[in-house]
């Protein structure tokens, strides 16, 4: 009887740490990457397009040469004559991109293309523009097509102030101005006095 009470006791000893050391295994997760390429919703216009001709809208990363080389999106875009307005989706991660279109050379673009960075999959655009292409014929002087960095924060207007009141001359004006005056009174007085003893002499000699 000892000996069963023995065994059942170390039975129960064993049941008890096996459930004691025993944990549920949660299965593995992946983190969440808040960096992951997202769809990008952008809304483009293309003025000027003649019907027929066809221009293409590129994104890549910002160079300095303001060029597109190796394309991280593209989308083709029909002349129809109008206003053409495009919603694209680009799947980009977080970073600074550049918009370009690349249309047909007899065209001068206004702008050439868009800076801008994309940061929690949103676009950055502090300046508050819509993203417009203005196709007009080329000049015939020599102009540069510019881009337009929607990112950036919009240049402040230069403050200057404007006198209120009576703008007051310089110093030596304001000094110089009744020496001035006396030598003018003095100058009159001498010239009068100068006239008054010739008519008294001409009297004397009649």
């Amino acid at each position: 009887m000892r000996i069963k009470g023995i065994i059942a006791l170390g039975i129960v000893a064993t049941m008890f740490t096996l459930t004691a050391f025993t944990w549920p295994v949660s299965p593995l997760t992946t983190p969440v990457n808040e960096y992951a390429a997202a769809p990008i919703q952008m809304t483009i216009t293309i003025n000027g397009l003649a019907r027929g001709e066809t221009a293409t809208l590129l994104i890549g990363p910002e160079t300095a040469d303001l060029e597109v080389k190796n394309a991280l999106f593209e989308y083709q875009i029909q002349g129809t004559g109008a206003s053409i307005k495009e919603d694209i989706a680009p799947v980009m991660e977080d970073g600074n991109y550049l918009l370009l279109l690349d249309a047909p050379n007899h065209y001068f673009r206004e702008p050439k293309g868009y800076f801008f960075n994309v940061r929690d999959s949103a676009t950055i655009n502090l300046t508050g523009k819509t993203i417009t292409f203005n196709l007009q014929p080329l000049p015939t002087y020599l102009a540069k097509e510019a881009v337009v960095d929607l990112s950036a924060p919009p240049k402040q207007p230069i403050s200057v102030t404007v006198p209120t009141g009576p703008i007051q001359p310089p110093i030596w004006q304001r000094v110089l101005e009744p020496v001035a005056i006396t030598l003018a009174v003095i100058v009159v007085a001498l010239i009068g006095f100068i006239i008054w003893r010739r008519r008294s002499k001409i009297k004397h000699s009649v």
